[in-house]
């Protein structure tokens, strides 16, 4: 039985299993050569027409992907009264764990747990957990080279703008990279509860890593039905998020996506939020500006977003419509 807390109203909008999102291979992207100009046009289309796609041929080590998710599961194995000890419902905490969003704004809270870690700026050791004992070893490698996967996608989402592969980075002013490793326990009655709420990531983009051992998870909004985006082995999924849909002057779109939960598998996810430094003015880019395509959004200061975001409960694309002229 669903505690009542977790209850929540069905949504009206129909799920719907359709073709799957534009797959983008990233193998030998870094030359100049015909399959860099085929990554740079697919991620174009696919930004404009889904706002999410996997990628593949990315280089990130699969062995590490692997011991990353099992981590995750290891931690959320550990005794309740080993993971309380990093509760915090302080959004500007750089490690935490947590058991909903923001609890004190939701009157429905929703089946998961999630451990947040800032990844850059970085934590302090001496924050991040002992147990298990390979916690720090793992989690450090991994974050590393998913900085550097990060850095390479935001290159090619510059050029995919038509911009010089820098210009992205140069706007961003420096970095704000966080990890959040979800879990989704199974639950009795799936049908009458929510993983997570329905809403657009409000960062730069994402870096999902999906659990291959169960079929579905995540869900994103297309033409107005829920899509799932099955995982595929070895691939990550990227979605667009509201500074990149701003600084593209709404030529990109972030686009709401939920989790939903099953009644068999615990699920884990690992998701990785690129995004600009706290202090960075966002505009939409000058370049991207003219008489024929006016600025889309006010200039925003994204440290303001952030916590503009996080001080009210998820609700789809409600945070970015609060900086559009």
């Amino acid at each position: 039985m669903v505690p009542g807390e977790y209850r929540r109203d069905s949504d009206p909008r129909e799920c719907v299993e359709i073709e799957e999102i534009p797959v983008i291979d990233l193998f030998d992207v870094e030359k100049c050569s015909p399959a860099r100009i085929l990554a740079i046009d697919s991620i174009r289309s696919a930004s404009r027409d889904w706002g999410f796609f996997q990628i593949i041929g990315h280089g990130f080590p699969e062995q590490l992907m692997a011991n990353m998710m099992e981590l995750v599961h290891d931690f959320f194995r550990l005794p309740i009264e080993d993971r309380s000890v990093y509760y915090a419902e302080d959004s500007s905490s750089k490690f935490r764990m947590g058991t909903s969003f923001i609890p004190s704004k939701e009157t429905r809270r929703m089946w998961q747990d999630y451990l947040h870690q800032a990844c850059y700026p970085p934590c302090e050791i001496a924050q991040l957990p002992t147990k298990p004992p390979s916690y720090v070893k793992i989690w450090t490698a991994y974050a590393e080279a998913m900085n550097r996967l990060a850095k390479r996608v935001l290159g090619l989402f510059s050029e995919s703008l038509g911009l010089e592969s820098g210009a992205l980075e140069e706007a961003f002013g420096g970095e704000r990279h966080a990890m959040r490793m979800n879990y989704y326990p199974p639950c009795p009655e799936p049908e009458l509860t929510i993983g997570l709420d329905a809403h657009a990531d409000p960062n730069g983009f994402t870096i999902l890593q999906q659990d291959t051992r169960v079929k579905d998870g995540l869900q994103i909004l297309h033409c107005g039905a829920w899509v799932p985006i099955k995982p595929l082995p070895g691939a990550f999924v990227v979605n667009i998020g509201d500074q990149l849909q701003i600084l593209s002057n709404d030529a990109y779109k972030s686009v709401e996506h939920r989790a939903v939960v099953n009644s068999e598998r615990t699920r884990v996810s690992i998701a990785s939020f690129y995004g600009p430094a706290e202090d960075s003015h966002i505009a939409p880019l000058a370049q991207l500006v003219a008489d024929e395509a006016p600025a889309c959004f006010k200039e925003s200061v994204y440290g303001n977003y952030l916590q503009s975001f996080y001080a009210s409960k998820l609700d789809g694309k409600a945070a970015i419509e609060t900086v559009r002229y």
